[in-house]
Formats: C-alpha cells, sequence, structure tokens
C-alpha cells in the first residue's frame, strides 16, 4: 500500500529531486546556447570588425621604434587619434598573435585600412620606401646638393667618402670631390626612412663597377685608351658635350681620332671643370688660357679624372667610338652639332653656327 504522503520515486529517483534536474539541466542548456551564441556572435563581431575599413587612417608615416610591443603601438596609434575601439583591437591582436609580433620600422599607412591590414603591415617589416634621382652629367658635389635636401637621408657633418675614391688621382685643394667624379651610377635609388648617404652610395658605386666592367669587356680594339678609368674619364666628356643620344658614338669618334694623332681635346667642359668656382657661366679668354690639369686647350690627352658622372650610355660610347674622319665638332643650334674633318671646314661651320646664335 502506498503512504499518500511519500513523494514518489521514478527508478529510485526522488520525483522532487527530479524536478530540480530537469530545472538545472534547462538552465545549463540556456547558458551553453547564450554561450555559444555569444561567441558565435563575437566571432562575426569581430571579423565584421577587422574587415572594416577603418576612417580615421589617413595617409602618413609611422614608426615602430626600439622597446616598443603591440601594446605601446595601439596607444600611440589611439592617441594620435588614428584607431578607435581600441578594446577590440587588443581582442582582435589576441585572436591572431602573429599580429602583435610588431617590428622596429618605419611604415606607411594608407588611407582606410582594415585592423588586419595595419597591425599586418606593422608586423612585416616592409617599411616605407623614398626614392632619390642622382642624375648623370652632374658633379659629385651637385649629388650632395641633392642629398641634402632629402629628409629621409641622413648625412653625418664629419662624413667622408674616402673608400669610394679611385686611387688614380692624386689630392688637390682646388678639386677636392676630383677622385669622386664619375665614380657612381646614375640612377633613381630606393631606400628607407634615415638611411646614410654611404648605404645608397655603395650601391651606385658597385652598379658603376659592374657596367663599367661589363663594358670594357665589349670594348673595341685599338682604341687609345689603356684602362677602364680612362674609359669613365672620356666618357663623362662626352656625357657633358652633348644630350643628343645619336650623335655620342660620333662625338667620340673625334676624341678617339684626335687622341690617335696627339691632337690635344681642346673640348669646353673640361675647361669649365678646371676653371672651378672662377667660372660664372661664361668661358673666358683667361679661361683658356690658364694652365690646370682639366684645360685640354693646354694639356695633352686626357684630363686626370672623370668631370661628371656618367651614363652606361656615355660609357658604351667611349668604348665604342664610330668610325669617322672627324675632328672638329661645333654646336650648331638646335641641340646637336655640326662635325668636321678639316679646321677650315670647321673655321666655316664656326662662323656660320655662332652667327645664328648671337
Amino acid at each position: 500500500m502506498i503512504n499518500s504522503k511519500e513523494t514518489p520515486r521514478v527508478k529510485g529517483i526522488n520525483l522532487h529531486q527530479a524536478g530540480y534536474v530537469k530545472l538545472v539541466l534547462a538552465v545549463l542548456f540556456v547558458l551553453i546556447g547564450l554561450i555559444a551564441g555569444g561567441v558565435l556572435y563575437g566571432k562575426y563581431w569581430l571579423t565584421e570588425f577587422s574587415q572594416t575599413k577603418q576612417s580615421t587612417i589617413t595617409p602618413q608615416l609611422f614608426s615602430v621604434v626600439k622597446g616598443d610591443n603591440s601594446r605601446k603601438v595601439l596607444n600611440r596609434l589611439v592617441e594620435n587619434g588614428l584607431v578607435e575601439k581600441p578594446l577590440a583591437y587588443r581582442v582582435l591582436l589576441i585572436q591572431k598573435p602573429q599580429l602583435a609580433q610588431v617590428k622596429i620600422g618605419r611604415y606607411r599607412l594608407t588611407a582606410g585600412m582594415t585592423p588586419v591590414e595595419l597591425f599586418d603591415l606593422l608586423s612585416s617589416g616592409i617599411e616605407a620606401q623614398f626614392s632619390i634621382t642622382l642624375v648623370e652629367g652632374t658633379t659629385f658635389s651637385q649629388w650632395l646638393e641633392t642629398f641634402a635636401k632629402s629628409e629621409h637621408v641622413v648625412i653625418d657633418p664629419e662624413q667622408n667618402f674616402d673608400q669610394f675614391a679611385s686611387a688614380q688621382v692624386s689630392f688637390d685643394q682646388k678639386y677636392p670631390n676630383a677622385a669622386l667624379e664619375g665614380m657612381f651610377y646614375p640612377d633613381t635609388y630606393h631606400f628607407s626612412d634615415q638611411s646614410n648617404i654611404n648605404a645608397i652610395l655603395t650601391r651606385a658605386n658597385e652598379r658603376l663597377k659592374e657596367v663599367l666592367a661589363e663594358q670594357w669587356a665589349k670594348r673595341q680594339k685599338n682604341l687609345p685608351i689603356k684602362t677602364p678609368y680612362e674609359a669613365l674619364i672620356l666618357a663623362s666628356i662626352i656625357e657633358k658635350e652633348t644630350a643628343v643620344a645619336s650623335e655620342r658614338e660620333t662625338i667620340a669618334s673625334v676624341f678617339v681620332n684626335r687622341l690617335r694623332k696627339g691632337m690635344r681635346l681642346q673640348t669646353d667642359p673640361t675647361v669649365i671643370y678646371g676653371a672651378g668656382a672662377s667660372y660664372a657661366g661664361d668661358i673666358t679668354r683667361a679661361h683658356l688660357r690658364e694652365l690646370n690639369p682639366y684645360n685640354t686647350y693646354k694639356i695633352n690627352g686626357l684630363p686626370p679624372s672623370p668631370i661628371s658622372m656618367v651614363s652606361e650610355d656615355a660609357i658604351i660610347a667611349a668604348l665604342n667610338p664610330s668610325e669617322s674622319d672627324y675632328y672638329y665638332f661645333v654646336a650648331a643650334g638646335d641641340g646637336g652639332h655640326y662635325f668636321s674633318k678639316t679646321l677650315s671646314e670647321h673655321n666655316k661651320a664656326l662662323r656660320r653656327y655662332l652667327s645664328l646664335t648671337k
């Protein structure tokens, strides 16, 4: 007989206890559902956040410095007004720890980067690149002026460039950079922020040596040029004499013909270089009479050093002049030159073309 005051049992379980178990299980299921839903929503929200363009990011340079970690970097980004929702960034960096491995460098931020793109860049080590264009036909002192205008190049006040100097040129106070003329390849060079000038010049010097060696190996035979450095000197004169690509080899032939015959080169660009600071835009009679190592109206053969930086095309012309009987040329007034075989023909050309330029 069943006692009406006793709680029924189901397979040994008190029915009151069974009710509590059901309630606890129901609560657990709800909690698990909420947690799972929250996790899924959190992942969805974080994924959406990580892929959303950040309108606060504008194009600019940003530095990660020694001692920085992702927390310090994030704090600085927030302080600079570049990112919002720092908590979301922190969660992102926890979820993707590879993005938190920021590397020292100077980075170029672009407009509207996503959070992932931002920290992917800062952890990549791929720094912002800057460029400088070093032009053929200009001197080393002019190159230094170009470098000095760049805020991204470091030039120490005590910097010297002895490592690049040609051993074939002795020091002359009037021409302090003579041993450096022509020793670098003109080109556009890319580099990271605050690169030392010598790092860039090293690349330019190495490239020049490569080009000169390659072209020297391909040179015409029996040239009156005995060394690669002499080829560099002649190339610098050709570089200064003409900007017309089609006549470089002909200009070269005039100088080669003169060298073979023992005639003085008598080329104005060397006079200008030799005049130094006294040249003010016009060659004077005093300049032509001055005896210095670069006045080819007074010296025999080549000057002691190049007078400018040279292009590969000028080197090729110096080592592969065209075959001609020309010994003279004069500017024709159109950017090119008129070439003559004899002095009398040259004098006629001088009178004709000089009258056109007056």
